[in-house]
């Protein structure tokens, strides 16, 4: 090729990366931000046809409630904390209240929580109100972030005080207050992560500076749901704090599990009240007669608490392959005999699915993949898979926790450089109720047929 060819190329490809340098300065993003409305748009017609496949929804409420009083002159100071469960169940966009296996269900959850804080709304509600309703004063997208590894989107808003509120009611008082908050929504997909909301203003009428909640959302398949059917996106932890005026902090965190499609077997009547407490509360069953002002659901028995369901897999489980909602199957390998309760040969079956599996690199990669033990049928009989792992088999690569070391000075003598001050860090996955966390170093193994886990039942009210 002739010199002054070659030159005039050079000169070319010069000019060409000079004119995309320029269509990106100064300032400029190579992937700028879509428009409010476009992704608003897109994100909120996501979310509305996510909520309608809830449909029927019922869910187990793991509740652990806490309070942090400071020591006041004349008092101490104290902790304290409880643990209940509540089945929450979602109908035509109304949430529903009961004991689990309990068949009639309520919409004020404080008749079956006699003590501490309660709210509604957590589960579907202001999902609901924040892409169906859409009763904005202020909605700005603030930005983009990383969250678990995947962009996001970040909203900011601002309810309209006339058209929505959020309701308190402490100590037998009830208020209403203004809320704000912000929101995550994944940029691929458009729904919703992560849900913030805030009071905007102090309740002095009850003694109450703040109210916040956190819900992290997250995709998991029905639990009586048919292999293959499309997951469901639901509210899987939710955070409350309510703070008072003395700095008393009360916290309830709520894990929800064992979510599944089930049937309502009245209509619904609003033409009376619910319940009472002391009839919620008394000996004798709160629901010999029907409450016109609740539900009559249709679903899975609980198992009295204490029982050691020893089970095996029946088939290999590639889990580095593996998706999510793929159903897991296994087998009792002893009979559980339940005193006033049933009897659950050896075989019977037990239907697990695998909830939520995620690959991350700090502190070290590693996987974790959460199993949800769902459900077991013996015969016609169909019981809820209420139940905490205790024990299983451990295959390579498996681990309890994660350990680093984190140095917090350098000390350097004659050409050799020591770590001084360093801290172990680890880094524990639990397990919640009725779901067990498998932690993998590097990428997750394949659990072999004949895997052997031990799980025990638990209270279906409280523990």
């Amino acid at each position: 090729m002739p010199e002054g060819t070659r030159t005039s190329l050079l000169v070319l490809s010069l000019l060409a990366l000079l004119v995309g340098f320029a269509h990106l300065a100064p300032g400029q993003d190579a992937n700028p931000l879509p428009s409010r409305d476009d992704a608003w748009v897109a994100s909120r017609d996501a979310m509305q046809a996510a909520l309608l496949r809830l449909g029927n929804l019922t869910c187990i409420q793991n509740i652990r409630r806490e309070f942090n009083r400071p020591g006041l002159p004349g008092r101490k100071s104290g902790r304290g904390e409880d643990f209940s469960r509540l089945q929450v169940s979602t109908i035509e966009g109304k949430e529903y209240f009961a004991y689990p296996g309990d068949q009639t269900a309520v919409t004020n959850p404080s008749l079956l929580l006699k003590t501490g804080m309660s709210g509604t709304g957590v589960f579907s509600g202001y999902a609901q109100t924040l892409f169906v309703r859409q009763p904005f004063s202020l909605l700005k997208l603030a930005g983009r972030e990383t969250w678990q590894g995947r962009p996001v989107l970040r909203f900011e808003f601002n309810f309209d005080h006339l058209r929505e509120r959020l309701d308190i009611t402490r100590a037998g008082r009830s208020s209403s207050v203004s809320v704000g908050g912000e929101f995550l929504v994944d940029e691929a997909d458009h729904l919703l992560r992560v849900l913030k909301i805030r009071s905007l203003d102090p309740l002095p009428e009850l003694a109450v500076r703040s109210v916040e909640y956190d819900l992290l959302w997250s995709i998991v398949q029905d639990a009586g749901a048919a292999p293959g059917s499309q997951p469901l996106l639901i509210p899987e932890r939710v955070d409350m704090r309510l703070t008072l005026f003395n700095g008393e902090v009360e916290r309830n965190e709520i894990q929800l599990t064992q979510c599944r499609q089930f049937l309502v077997e009245t209509s619904l009547r609003f033409d009376a009240e619910e319940p009472s407490e002391d009839a919620l509360h008394s000996s004798q069953s709160p629901h010999t007669q029907q409450p016109p002002a609740a539900i009559r659901l249709t679903g899975p028995s609980v198992l009295p608490e204490g029982g050691e369901l020893q089970m095996a897999l029946e088939s290999p489980v590639n889990l580095a392959q593996a998706a999510v909602g793929d159903a897991v199957l296994a087998r009792l390998t002893q009979a559980v005999s339940f005193p006033n309760g049933p009897t659950l040969a050896a075989g019977t079956l037990a239907e697990l699915r695998i909830r939520r599996l995620e690959r991350m690199a700090k502190p070290e990669p590693h996987a974790v993949v959460w199993i949800e033990l769902s459900a077991l049928r013996a015969n016609d009989a169909v019981y809820l898979g209420l139940a905490q792992l205790e024990r299983r088999d451990r295959i390579r690569g498996m681990a309890d926790r994660l350990e680093t070391k984190v140095q917090t000075g350098i000390s350097t003598m004659w050409d050799q450089t020591r770590a001084i001050d360093a801290v172990s860090e680890e880094l524990i996955y639990p397990s919640i109720p009725g779901v067990g966390a498998f932690l993998f170093r590097g990428e997750p193994g394949a659990l072999p047929a004949g895997f052997k886990m031990t799980w025990r039942t638990l209270p279906a009210r409280s523990q």
